[in-house]
């Protein structure tokens, strides 16, 4: 028997109880083999309404393996940023700088513990579902 953790190969897999059900959730591992999917016009209008689809300096980069991945959140590059303290820390990631931006005004030793997890967090994926769960659980923050 199969089970449904084994079915996709996630990263970052969590569970949540939810009422008498249980939330599965992780992320996909990135596949960077694929061809890039260049939007449609009709894609394109969605996205955003006031660009023309035919517009030449249009670059896209929301997945690390698109052609301008390199400047994604996601993107496994290091930055040099101040952390909590002010010093300069080595970021694994700018989603790990964003996440943990979050809670830098916080003065409360919770919320730098946060930041330490999301210092240490193991993937961009990581370090958002860290932020993005902590910022929905002290929503008062």
């Amino acid at each position: 028997m199969i089970q449904m953790s084994q079915a996709l190969d996630l990263i970052d897999v969590s569970h949540e109880v939810i009422g008498p059900d249980i939330l599965i959730s992780g992320f996909l591992q990135p596949i960077p083999d694929l061809s890039p999917v260049i939007p449609s016009i009709d894609e394109t209008a969605v996205l955003d309404p006031t660009v023309s689809p035919f517009e030449s300096k249009i670059i896209f980069f929301y997945k690390t393996w698109d052609p301008f991945g390199a400047f994604s959140n996601f993107s496994p590059h290091f930055i040099w940023l101040p952390d909590e303290t002010g010093d300069s820390f080595s970021w694994p990631t700018v989603e790990h700088y964003y996440q943990a931006q979050k809670f830098m005004r916080i003065d409360k030793p919770l919320a730098k513990d946060f930041i330490q997890q999301i210092k240490r967090a193991r993937s961009p994926e990581e370090a958002a579902r860290i932020g993005r769960k902590v910022q929905k659980e002290h929503s008062e923050w």
